[in-house]
């Protein structure tokens, strides 16, 4: 037993090394040429199969006797970047120095993939290291914003919009989804103060796509969790801090001289998006105020706010993809009314930024080929419909999972994005995917 539990123990540290890995590798460091994360995680990852064949060779592990269509699919995009990466290193000259940093990204993703699904599940405590690590970046980041900018200069996120988003949204929708699910009070406290800076650098980021993104995820909380009036209370409560903070990053930027980076808001934007808060707290209100009193707010499920939750972001998710999709037509209207320049005001920003972005599967097309890009989409497609097909109210793991994987597939198909995100997605999915209800705290 208890050569058993140091086994179980080493692959726990795999594990938590592969989150700390993806959360710091965001310094300017490049080894033989590639980005650091992916040939730290191609190590990692190789370390961790030599340890299973090991155990397996041993008899004291076993492969999986089951595989499915995602299986499948990780196998092929696995012959496949391994096919190109061989190639690439055949045709390329003796002076050119290739980067090879997508092919061994993509074939250490898929590999820490099946490394998740040949262990039994029940690893501890990598949600948080995500939040440690992240800790650490974003106070490098908060001192760049509000000291020197020279600090900020040190990672590779600085000056790059959309990688510091994504990965800010990760930290975010981690910290949101640990508060709204922890019993311990002086946990919550911690997961709401990494929640509130990420709130903060995004707003300093000033990414509008990224406010979509986290304000959707947020609103999707009680809707793939069991909606339970705590549940409903504490997502709000994230809610309300996250509106309050970008609503008032006009007053910061305008009048004040706190931020060193160039940045504004408009204040306009504050106002409107106060009356929103204002909307949005007297509905919720409206539906908190019929909860019975002396009842406890674990236990009790708040039905009708769930079915008013889904409709609104239905209701989001049409707004959004009208201004996204709108192109130039919100610039052409009529802007002499006040709705209409209203409108053009939160239209216009969001629309240029999206057309200024490229999505994953853009680079996907561009550097692996149009079946690359078809293999990774294959893979993305079966990994929703197992995470899908897992859901329900009682399954809190998943519902985490579906949250976060929600969120980064949204980045995924907007953005580039930032891919210290992809390895801690891997580990999401292949929670999700075994059902394992331990996997994550």
């Amino acid at each position: 037993m208890k050569v058993q539990d140091g086994e179980k123990n080493i692959e726990v540290w795999f594990v938590r090394l592969v989150a700390i890995c993806s959360m710091l590798s965001v310094w300017k460091v490049r080894i033989g040429g590639m980005d650091l994360l992916p040939v730290l995680l191609f190590v990692l990852v190789l370390f961790w199969m030599a340890f299973l064949i090991v155990l397996i060779n041993q008899g004291k592990r076993k492969w999986r006797q089951r595989y499915g269509r995602l299986d499948m699919a990780m196998g092929l995009l696995l012959l496949y970047e391994l096919g190109q990466l061989v190639v690439t290193i055949l045709v390329a000259g003796e002076e050119e120095v290739p980067d090879y940093s997508l092919n061994l990204l993509l074939i250490s993703l898929v590999m820490l993939y099946l490394m998740m699904m040949e262990t039994d599940g029940r690893m501890q405590g990598y949600l948080d290291l995500i939040l440690y690590g992240g800790l650490v970046v974003m106070t490098v980041l908060l001192l760049g914003y509000l000291c020197s900018p020279r600090i900020g200069e040190s990672l590779f996120l600085w000056g790059n919009q959309t990688a510091t988003g994504s990965y800010l949204l990760l930290i975010a929708t981690v910290g949101v989804l640990q508060y709204c699910t922890s019993r311990i009070p002086l946990q919550s406290y911690f997961y709401a103060m990494c929640s509130f800076m990420s709130f903060f650098l995004l707003g300093c980021n000033h990414s509008n796509i990224s406010f979509w993104i986290l304000g959707g995820t947020i609103l999707l909380i009680p809707i793939l969790l069991r909606p339970t009036a705590l549940v409903f209370k504490r997502a709000m409560q994230m809610m309300f801090v996250f509106v309050f903070i970008i609503s008032n990053m006009s007053l910061l930027t305008n009048y004040t001289g706190v931020l060193l980076v160039e940045t504004s808001y408009d204040l306009e934007h504050s106002v409107y998006l106060d009356l929103l808060l204002a909307l949005g707290c007297v509905l919720f209100f409206h539906y908190w105020d019929r909860i019975p009193e002396r009842v406890r707010l674990d236990r009790i499920v708040l039905r009708r706010l769930y079915r008013v939750e889904k409709r609104l972001l239905k209701a989001c998710l049409m707004i959004f993809l009208l201004f996204v999709l709108g192109g130039s037509a919100w610039q052409s209207l009529d802007s002499g009314r006040m709705s209409i320049q209203a409108l053009q005001s939160f239209a216009v920003p969001l629309w240029k930024e999206a057309e200024g972005s490229h999505s994953f599967f853009y680079a996907c097309v561009e550097e692996q080929g149009i079946l690359g890009a078809v293999l990774c989409i294959l893979v993305i497609v079966f990994a929703a419909e197992r995470v899908a097909a897992m859901f329900g109210w009682n399954k809190v793991t998943k519902g985490m999972a579906g949250v976060a994987l929600t969120g980064i597939i949204m980045q995924l198909l907007l953005w580039e994005g930032c891919i210290n995100i992809l390895p801690i997605a891997v580990m999401m999915l292949a929670g999700a995917v075994q059902g394992k209800e331990q996997m994550m705290r």
